[in-house]
């Protein structure tokens, strides 16, 4: 039997036992994720929902016809852009409450960088130039993909820096 191409994978359990009793010592053994995950992943999914919803909200005011409801729309934009405000600040103090530790944090922020920065590095041209030049001085792929997931991260520090300063 063919499924898509490849013939069918047959794991024996035996060897799979085998595979698990000769390295028990140096697996990772599974951890339960921290109780709190599910309690912030909540409110985050929810702000993603109300980002997306909002940014719709936006873009049908610049669809043909627009006028006829826009003092309908804005009114819901601006409500939107309230309940994500509040949930950042709810997010924010689940965080400082949590007992996952930052260097877990830190490490889904790594991942999302990560692949950001592989699209980025194809379609804009500056960051493009980012990941270019570190190569172009012998650097590896790898250091000049973290150059690139660095540069977003040192503009949005420097827009909330003049932000504050500006309030």
């Amino acid at each position: 039997m063919r499924v898509l191409g490849f013939a069918p994978v047959v794991i024996e359990t035996a060897a799979l036992a085998r595979y698990g009793r000769e390295r028990r010592d140096r697996l990772a053994l599974w951890q339960p994720p921290p109780p709190d995950r599910d309690t912030l992943k909540t409110p985050v999914n929810c702000r993603a929902d109300l980002v997306a919803e909002r940014a719709a909200m936006k873009n049908r005011l610049k669809a043909p016809g627009a006028a006829a409801v826009e003092k309908h729309l804005q009114p819901v934009i601006a409500a939107l852009s309230r309940e994500t405000a509040a949930l950042d600040r709810r997010i924010a103090a689940l965080m400082d409450e949590s007992e996952t530790p930052a260097a877990t944090r830190r490490a889904a922020l790594k991942r999302t960088l990560f692949l950001a920065a592989l699209t980025a590095r194809r379609h804009n041209p500056e960051l493009r130039a980012s990941f270019d030049r570190p190569v172009a001085k012998g650097k590896t792929p790898m250091v000049a993909l973290g150059a690139v997931m660095r540069k977003p991260v040192v503009i949005l520090n420097a827009k909330v820096r003049d932000a504050v300063a500006a309030a």
